[in-house]
């Protein structure tokens, strides 16, 4: 959308469009869409005026905004690691003040730890790490262990290793279809996705995809 807007008069009326929606938007999925729209464009100053309206209004999509890859232009700015330490740390004083009792977590406080998540895996992706466990995910994140297991639980409806295979299923299924890795194992790239050992693969892969991976290696040359 920000290509869009910021290429022809047509983008013009969008962002003015956005602007009047966000005027009018008190659950601030516009401010969402506008601030990343204007931090994409290098509007900066008006960018950072819609991120203090998210972050005073304690908005549920603050997060989710903030770390959108299509901002990743105001990253240059100096208010924005301001801005960065502000908000992750509001969401840490937050679970720690539900850390004796993680059912505490209100829904908008569980949506904005959950899409921390989300985003976290999917820029540094920590399911890479075969030694990666529940308690060093949490660290990562900044929450308490118990909440994200909560989290994991109540809000995306896995355990910690269903989460976490999912993803080295998925980055599995990428390499295997890559005809650059032709020479190497169906072991060995169960190992670069993050599995430690030929069973916990086996085992994870037919729960996830429904088949073994040799079969599914079959089916993409066939």
């Amino acid at each position: 959308m920000a290509n869009l807007i910021g290429s022809s008069q047509i983008g013009t009326k969008l962002l003015s469009k956005l602007r009047t929606s966000a005027a009018n938007d008190t659950s601030f999925q516009a401010h969402s869409y506008l601030y990343i729209n204007l931090a994409a464009l290098g509007l900066f100053d008006e960018a950072f005026e819609i991120l203090e309206k998210l972050f005073s209004q304690k908005s549920s999509i603050l997060l989710l905004a903030f770390s959108d890859p299509n901002a990743e232009p105001i990253r240059n700015d100096p208010r924005y690691q301001v801005y960065h330490k502000r908000i992750y740390n509001y969401v840490h004083k937050v679970s720690l003040k539900s850390r004796t009792n993680t059912s505490a977590l209100d829904d908008k406080t569980a949506e904005v730890i959950v899409d921390k998540l989300r985003q976290f895996v999917l820029q540094e992706h920590p399911y890479l790490d075969p030694s990666l466990t529940l308690r060093s995910l949490a660290s990562q994140i900044e929450v308490h262990p118990n909440q994200l297991s909560w989290l994991l639980n109540e809000h995306i409806g896995k355990n910690f290793n269903e989460f976490i295979n999912q993803y080295r299923v998925d980055h599995f299924k990428t390499l295997a279809i890559d005809p650059g890795n032709r020479h190497i194992s169906i072991l060995g790239l169960a190992y670069e996705s993050g599995f430690n050992s030929k069973t916990a693969f086996n085992t994870a892969f037919k729960k996830i995809a429904g088949m073994t991976p040799k079969a599914f290696q079959k089916g993409q040359s066939s």
